[in-house]
């Protein structure tokens, strides 16, 4: 199973000597044989193995709880903001791991039964969100993912927070969010959106003072802000100069660079790419992208042939 999925030796030696294999290769076939893709199937190999190891987990029947999994699944996201400081969406990140690992733990038996019941105030919310709002229950699970999250932190019970919430004490607790470093701007600003409609709601319902909802205000979101920065001109060019001299290893370096420089292209592309698919006479070549699938033809340029 692991040789279908993944290429590099050490990579399939890691997934074959971790504990609990027999369990993981039954999930994983269960979830191949159920039209699973194969890149789906690589994320979810990639999170039982940190589920693993955070949760400590052995050959037992030991149940495993939302909570604990929840905290775990912080725990990690956490980390790995400061392994990965350009990495964006933590809240997603997190959101998938605990889905890989509740089904794992689901279909092995050894996941507490239900969560927790959700406050009176979110399910009425949730009628609101399904029969008049028309919401998909996807979006109404969202939802209620971001409510739970952000009321967690209360010290109190829902019905008494909105009571006596202020604009001031929820900027306090969206800032106390912030200065985790975990959520990034995008996150915060979807998550204040669903907020500032559930205030709306609770407004309507007379649970809250009225003002709250239109108090609150999303990060400012810049076009392209997520869009990863490049090397200089100046810094390719000194690249570049590392790669003059006639020798074997500078030439395929030479050509490695120009075709992720000049053509954009991904790693996985240029370590695809074979002297058969270029056209010397036409002075074309073709690639298969690596993430939409399609077969492309490119001009060969004088510099990069």
């Amino acid at each position: 199973m692991f040789n279908q999925l993944f290429k590099r030796h050490w990579v399939i030696n890691r997934h074959f000597i971790a504990p609990l294999l027999e369990e993981r290769l039954r999930y994983l076939k269960y979830r191949a044989a159920n039209g699973t893709p194969n890149p789906f199937l690589c994320e979810i190999a990639q999170h039982l193995l940190i589920s693993i190891k955070y949760l400590d987990l052995q050959p037992d029947d030991r149940i495993i709880t939302y909570k604990e999994l929840d905290n775990v699944a912080k725990r990690w996201t956490r980390l790995e903001l400061q392994r990965f400081t350009g990495k964006n969406d933590h809240l997603s990140s997190k959101d998938r791991f605990c889905s890989h690992a509740r089904d794992w733990l689901k279909f092995l038996g050894r996941m507490e039964d239900s969560k927790q019941p959700l406050p009176s105030q979110i399910t009425d919310y949730v009628e609101h969100m399904r029969n008049e709002k028309g919401l998909s229950e996807q979006t109404i699970l969202h939802n209620c993912y971001i409510l739970e999250n952000f009321f967690n932190q209360l010290e109190v019970n829902l019905r008494q927070f909105l009571k006596e919430a202020t604009p001031a004490l929820i900027d306090d607790l969206q800032i106390k969010e912030l200065k985790k470093g975990i959520l990034s701007r995008k996150t915060i600003n979807r998550r204040c959106l669903v907020l500032r409609c559930f205030f709306r709601f609770s407004e309507s319902k007379g649970w809250c003072r009225q003002g709250i909802a239109n108090s609150m205000h999303a990060p400012r979101i810049y076009k392209h802000e997520n869009l990863p920065s490049g090397p200089s001109l100046e810094e390719i060019k000194l690249l570049l100069k590392t790669t003059e001299e006639n020798h074997p290893i500078n030439i395929r370096d030479r050509a490695i660079i120009l075709l992720l420089v000049i053509y954009g292209f991904r790693e996985s592309e240029v370590k695809q790419l074979r002297l058969e698919d270029i056209d010397w006479g036409q002075e074309t070549f073709t690639l298969k992208h690596a993430k939409r699938g399609p077969i492309q033809q490119f001009p060969l340029t004088q510099t990069v042939g």
